[in-house]
């Protein structure tokens, strides 16, 4: 059966995901999480949950999907090794490094690949299970042929994001909060720019608005199709968000997948409606499931539902008394919350007191609201609070016998598990006997959140028997359980010992990125090497550059590969590949290119790769990886035997969506584009170039031009 995965970024977020239904909870660890904003639990906070969570028979997975510095995977180790002893199910990782010292120290260890590993295509979903990763969660880029084509040809479990925020950057590559505001989104620490509003001119045509910024996906029409093609795992994002939230959208995941596998009809339209109440950015998108229309330039949060219009807003002591006509058949209640249009503006409050007057109410607020200002519902704290138990309970299954001249016996089952209890040999009953409602009152005495008494049979004599005895009995059922569905490893069968550093060098002093092969003659005398980054990708233009290049070089060209390939562009690479593989070397960007390595051609290792640590290094060249650039990361130190790009214009995301549609309205069959985009806001300038494999795809380019470290360098002259 597939598995809900709901977020937990709190306690309480934690227990109504568990009442909501949840099959699975993933949480962070007190350090190294995407999510360090969120509250996260301390070691002593996952010990309890992780021992409650088991005994409800809910799975617990621990985020680790950051990248991280060599000084810090000791920690990193020290805090895996806490945590894998209270018997957490699974880390979800996205460093290579890591993979590869958490592989060494705990070799059984169960990882599962982050979307931050940005998994997308079957050559990826390959190399993840060969690094011995157990699952991928999926790129938010992938379709169900993507899906369907990674199902078929790799034997590895598959998580998608089927519900909450969208990233507009592929994901595990956005540098743009990381150069940008030294706070890396890769580190758990995005300033989301990407949300903030942006004008962007095409020819002298400007648009403003919030460009960069996704609606909220949701894909609760495709949960079959999902389920039919394999998926395992259908995850929730939002571990920032509150308990209501958690606990509605659990609510609807557990509601569908049921119905699927129970052959019931659902009301769909009805959950889009809660799932829209509890948070959306706009009207809700299926991600690029079908189609890749994602942005919404009009609003970058919550809008809510419209519930009434503001009459009048009159000063109060030092705030205001605000009041609201309401619309047919709304409310506001203490403790909502709730948004106000005023004019191009929103306004969000929390609400405290309320008076009621007939179809008006009054609330209370620090600013002055204007009249006829629309009035947004956007938490209805009553509608959250009301969330059904639907959370997995532990049935014990009971046959009872207390027969005169022979023991009590209890015969006990839960799941495959069937234990025999036993108390004193049974002597008859002088006065009072012991009655089946005794029993069952007795052995009922359980936490009633975690265990279900099913009494399947008493077989009962005139015998007496102390109520204690029933009750000591009892307790050891209990307690032989709860030793069975909570367990906690042995972690003396474990050398912590960090794995060995492989010395690297690189080969090259200086290398240059070029995007058009007419370039080659007038730089050839400044660089050693030279990597060609096609606009177009295809045979015809690798074939013209390698034409030119050797005019000049006797030494093989670099092949710089997209980072994102879909199965159509996948297609578009392979073909090249196996064409030139004895005239070209290859840079990689994404995990997909290291199943090139098999090939016997050569890879190098690009920023893309997010080397940001020793030991990344170490795993990759083990891998067979030549050589490697270390990530642009600002915080990224360089590492020894890797190049830096040095001069250049930074790519700061991939965008997998067309802002020319977002744009200027274009389609694919009645394409606009015309040349770059220059896109600037919030005090910074950026343009969006295009490149084309099977696809079209645009990068995010900081026009800021960068300087960093090392004395091996690469400049990107695109």
């Amino acid at each position: 059966m597939v598995e809900v995965l709901s977020p937990a970024g709190d306690r309480e977020s934690f227990y109504t995901a568990i009442n909501s239904g949840a099959d699975a909870i993933y949480m962070g660890a007190p350090k190294f999480n995407a999510r360090m904003k969120a509250s996260n639990f301390s070691l002593d906070d996952m010990r309890e949950v992780v021992r409650y969570a088991h005994l409800k028979g809910v799975k617990i997975y621990v985020t680790l999907n950051t990248l991280v510095t060599s000084s810090e995977l000791k920690e990193v180790v020290s805090i895996v090794g806490d945590l894998w002893a209270m018997g957490i199910d699974a880390f979800i990782v996205q460093d290579f490094g890591i993979v590869y010292v958490l592989k060494g120290v705990y070799p059984d260890i169960v990882l599962h690949g982050s979307t931050q590993m940005a998994v997308h295509n079957w050559r990826g979903a390959k190399v993840a299970k060969e690094m011995g990763l157990s699952r991928v969660v999926l790129s938010r880029e992938v379709n169900l042929d993507d899906i369907a084509e990674i199902r078929e040809k790799v034997d590895i479990e598959l998580e998608v994001f089927v519900q909450g925020a969208l990233c507009v950057a592929f994901s595990g590559n956005c540098y743009m909060s990381s150069i940008k505001c030294m706070a890396s989104g890769n580190r758990g620490e995005c300033k989301q720019l990407c949300r903030l509003p942006y004008t962007a001119t095409i020819k002298g045509k400007a648009k403003s608005g919030y460009l960069l910024s996704p609606r909220d996906i949701s894909n609760i029409d495709y949960i079959y199709d999902l389920i039919t093609l394999g998926v395992v795992s259908f995850k929730i994002e939002g571990r920032l968000r509150r308990s209501g939230y958690v606990g509605k959208t659990t609510e609807v995941y557990r509601d569908v997948v049921d119905a699927f596998y129970e052959a019931r009809d659902i009301d769909v339209s009805g959950h889009k409606a809660t799932l829209k109440k509890v948070f959306s950015r706009g009207e809700f998108i299926p991600g690029y499931i079908d189609g890749n229309d994602i942005i919404e330039t009009s609003i970058n949060n919550h809008i809510g539902q419209r519930v009434g219009i503001v009459k009048s807003s009159v000063k109060f002591k030092d705030i205001y008394k605000i009041t609201i006509a309401l619309d047919a058949g709304k409310t506001i209640n203490s403790g909502d919350g709730i948004k106000f249009k005023v004019k191009d503006d929103y306004i969000s409050m929390g609400v405290g007191n309320v008076e009621y007057n007939g179809n008006n109410v009054v609330v209370y607020g620090k600013n002055y609201i204007h009249n006829d200002s629309i009035v947004y519902l956007t938490v209805d704290s009553k509608f959250e609070e009301n969330i059904p138990d639907k959370s997995k309970k532990r049935d014990i299954h009971l046959s009872i016998s207390a027969m005169q001249g022979n023991k009590f016996e209890v015969k006990a089952t839960s799941g495959n598990h069937t234990k025999m209890f036993y108390g004193d040999i049974l002597a008859p009953a002088k006065t009072r006997a012991v009655t089946e409602e005794n029993i069952i009152t007795q052995f009922s005495k359980v936490d009633k959140n975690i265990w279900n008494i099913i009494f399947d049979e008493i077989v009962l004599d005139d015998v007496f028997m102390p109520l204690s005895a029933l009750n000591e009995i009892r307790r050891e059922i209990i307690e032989c359980f709860e030793s069975i569905y909570y367990t906690v490893m042995d972690m003396t069968r474990y050398t912590i010992s960090m794995p060995h550093i492989e010395e690297i060098e690189s080969v090259y002093s200086t290398m240059a990125i070029i995007s058009d092969k007419a370039q080659i003659g007038k730089i050839k005398s400044e660089f050693e090497r030279i990597i060609f980054a096609p606009t177009i990708y295809s045979i015809g233009a690798v074939e013209g550059f390698l034409k030119e290049y050797k005019k000049y070089y006797d030494n093989k060209p670099i092949l710089k590969l997209p980072i994102i390939a879909m199965a159509d562009d996948l297609k578009v690479i392979d073909s090249i590949v196996d064409k030139f593989r004895d005239d070209i070397a290859i840079m990689i960007e994404n995990i997909y290119g290291l199943d090139y390595i098999s090939t016997g051609i050569e890879v190098i290792a690009g920023t893309n790769m997010n080397i940001a640590n020793d030991y990344s290094a170490t795993h990759l060249r083990r891998m067979g990886v030549n050589e490697m650039v270390s990530s642009i990361e600002k915080w990224c130190p360089t590492i020894k035997g890797t190049y830096k790009v040095s001069k250049g214009r930074l790519v700061l995301m991939t965008l997998a969506h067309c802002p020319y549609k977002t744009i200027a309205g274009s389609t694919c069959d009645k394409c606009t584009f015309s040349g770059d985009i220059a896109l600037e806001g919030a005090g910074h300038n950026f343009t969006l170039r295009r490149y084309r494999v099977a696809r079209c795809y645009y990068e995010l380019v900081d026009n800021v031009v960068s300087e960093s470290r090392g004395s091996n360098i690469i400049v990107d002259l695109r």
